[in-house]
């Protein structure tokens, strides 16, 4: 939870950008637009942006955490001022997970209970003139098993999979969604650490917690031309050809294109050295 205002370890809004630290150390970065000159003011539990002659017309509060991570709570407190209006939004990456209006004074606490994966999380104020913004907070989890069992179970819909006809000829399940859904589990997949993509692979052997997730991940990957390449992120496989890297089993083949080039290159100059003699 990140905190503003002028008492201790809370945040004061008073320049922008301004950035300030959460709870958890995640650093947040505040954007605000003016129509003209700025106007901050501090209070113990608020922070004020803008005022009834210096306006603000939109702020953004954003932070990009060290790891992606299983988000089931986002909120944040504002309020504003008589005949103040306003626009909230809260987003994890480019999904929306809650909306709400700021109506002047009253306090408005807009909270979502979320089950989704992200590393960014914003939450933006937009067609206002003045805000007291008092605090963001949310809640994340980012252990490998919980964050793939979100990404098998709200990325790739898990519930309408059919193995008789999910793994046929590579076609995704049901009409549509390999369209539909495969560009958003695209990015999020590509999005998950190292170690969380890890640990997915390793844990998708026949019989195994993620077996069937990772057989529509791949008949997806395949229907839209892709592979995994060596660090298990989603790629084009023409531009994994290119790379030399082997999808089937990760390892690189670059090296042997590399030789090939070379011993060319030597045979070239060899007949090109035995030409000069002749001469």
């Amino acid at each position: 939870k990140i905190f503003f205002g002028s008492a201790s370890g809370s945040t004061a809004i008073n320049a922008t950008p301004k950035s300030g630290s959460d709870s958890a150390g995640n650093t947040w970065t505040i954007t605000t637009t003016f129509e003209g000159d700025s106007s901050f003011t501090q209070n113990a539990s608020y922070s004020q942006i803008g005022s009834g002659s210096k306006h603000a017309s939109d702020v953004s509060f954003s932070t990009t955490l060290d790891t992606t991570m299983y988000i089931s709570s986002f909120s944040a407190k504002f309020n504003a001022f008589k005949g103040d209006t306003g626009n909230i939004t809260l987003k994890v990456g480019d999904k929306t997970v809650g909306t709400a209006s700021l109506n002047g004074t009253d306090e408005v606490i807009i909270s979502a209970s979320i089950f989704t994966i992200g590393k960014t999380l914003t939450v933006e104020v937009t067609d206002m003139t003045r805000l007291n913004a008092y605090y963001i907070s949310f809640v994340g989890d980012s252990t490998n098993s919980v964050v793939d069992d979100c990404f098998a179970n709200h990325f790739l819909h898990m519930t309408d999979y059919d193995p008789g006809f999910d793994t046929k000829d590579g076609k995704a399940q049901g009409a549509g969604t390999c369209s539909t859904y495969y560009p958003i589990a695209r990015t999020a997949w590509n999005n998950l650490s190292v170690n969380q993509r890890s640990y997915f692979v390793d844990n998708s052997d026949k019989g195994e917690t993620y077996y069937e997730a990772y057989l529509r991940l791949g008949d997806w990957a395949k229907a839209n031309g892709d592979v995994l390449d060596g660090s298990n992120q989603l790629a084009e496989a023409s531009r994994m050809t290119l790379l030399g890297i082997n999808s089937e089993n990760g390892s690189t083949t670059a090296i042997i294109v590399v030789a090939s080039l070379v011993s060319i290159t030597a045979i070239g100059g060899y007949f090109f050295i035995r030409k000069r003699k002749e001469q």
